[in-house]
């Protein structure tokens, strides 16, 4: 009898475990990845947004093996995210997954709209500057 009661636990804390890792991956949402080549760089973006906090985040690589002033850009303070009214947000964080000479790689996260937009525009303000945009669903 005890050991058909632990297997009960077991299987109730497994199924537990089981609905609160696919609620998370539920939460987040993530949309379309572009690309652009600027100025002998490439830079691919892919938006995330998190339904429960309401805040987006957007995964940058840059690559250039020709012009290094790019590895160097400090995409925290030349970087912003506009919704369709024209609200801007300044990037609250950066986290640097992976930086090599002629590579980069990093997450900038955002504080919340007010509420979700219907579209977003993120731009590295850069020489010239380096313009993404999305259409939400």
């Amino acid at each position: 009898m005890s050991i058909f009661v632990i297997f009960i636990i077991l299987a109730v804390f497994a199924i537990k475990q089981t609905f609160r890792s696919t609620d998370t991956e539920n939460m987040i949402v993530s949309l379309e990845s572009q690309e652009q080549i600027q100025e002998y760089a490439k830079i691919f973006v892919q938006p995330f947004y998190n339904q429960e906090t309401k805040t987006f985040s957007i995964k940058i690589q840059l690559e250039s093996y020709q012009l290094s002033d790019y590895m160097n850009t400090d995409l925290k303070e030349n970087s912003v995210l506009e919704n369709e009214s024209d609200i801007v947000l300044q990037p609250q964080s950066w986290q640097l997954l992976k930086k090599t000479e002629y590579q980069k790689e990093g997450i900038l996260t955002f504080s919340t709209f007010e509420y979700y937009p219907k579209k977003i525009v993120f731009t590295i303000f850069e020489d010239p500057n380096i313009i993404f945009e999305w259409t939400l669903p």
